[in-house]
């Protein structure tokens, strides 16, 4: 079981740190002069959309 655990928990950090999760958020975010702030508040919303979409898909 700590097996799966750690796996897990290792395949979810490799996730998120792939670009194409938090790249184009940066790149709007450049390309429309946000703040900082602005960065942050989009990046948490589409983060928890995200984690939502998968968690209903997986019960599903």
């Amino acid at each position: 079981m700590i097996s799966i655990i750690i796996g897990s928990l290792l395949l979810s950090l490799l996730h998120a740190v792939i670009p194409n999760h938090w790249l184009p958020v940066i790149a709007i975010g450049r390309k429309e002069n946000w703040t900082i702030e602005e960065v942050k508040k989009v990046t948490l919303i589409s983060a928890i959309a995200h984690a939502l979409s998968t968690i209903l898909i997986g019960a599903i």
